[in-house]
């Protein structure tokens, strides 16, 4: 009898031993496809920063690209895109400025936070806090509000951008398309970063 108890108590301490790392590994693979899933929606969304940017309109009475440069005391990585951009045509609109930004979560915002997308059609910009002489990349991104944008990345924390000029990587900037630009996302505070450069503006 104490024999049989031995037995099926060892096959017992058998099974769990080898279930254990079983289980361990489930929980791992799930861990790395949530982390995945995540990792794809942050590269979707700088996947549509670049192509906003790609498709910008050329304008020569104004600036049609602009990085402003952000520290916050609630979110950390503020910085703003403004880009004068075509990619509206794609969907039988007019050529306008695009603006990415942050909406961080806070007692006195009731929307959700994350990464936001703002399409602002033709010259409408220049009606909220956008100097019209400096044109609508002058806009002042604090006066945008998130109801009249769109959420392209849930829960995003920050956004870091450079660009580079030529010359060197900058934080700020207000002029013609950059040679490349540096998109740094902040999700579940880990940071990832795209980087590519984009088309070159042929002068005649």
């Amino acid at each position: 009898m104490i024999e049989i108890l031995l037995a099926v108590g060892l096959v017992g301490i058998i099974a769990v031993a080898t279930l254990a790392p079983l289980v361990f590994t489930v929980q791992s693979l799930e861990t790395v496809q949530k982390d995945w899933g995540k990792n794809m929606k942050a590269m979707e969304a700088a996947d549509r920063i670049f192509y906003d940017t790609r498709n910008f309109a050329v304008s020569d009475s104004f600036p049609i690209f602009r990085t402003v440069h952000k520290d916050g005391l609630i979110v950390g990585e503020d910085d703003r895109l403004l880009v004068w951009s075509a990619a509206p045509v794609n969907e039988n609109k007019a050529p306008g400025l695009i603006v990415y930004k942050i909406v961080s979560s806070s007692s006195l915002n009731k929307y959700e936070p994350g990464l936001y997308r703002w399409e602002i059609p033709g010259w409408r910009s220049a009606a909220k806090g956008s100097d019209e002489e400096a044109g609508p990349t002058a806009l002042d991104t604090d006066s945008l509000r998130p109801e009249e944008g769109k959420i392209v990345l849930k829960n995003a924390e920050g956004l870091r951008l450079s660009v580079w000029s030529g010359e060197s990587w900058s934080d700020e900037y207000t002029g013609e398309l950059p040679k490349a630009m540096r998109i740094t996302i902040i999700l579940n505070g880990r940071k990832q970063v795209y980087e590519d450069s984009l088309p070159t503006i042929l002068k005649e």
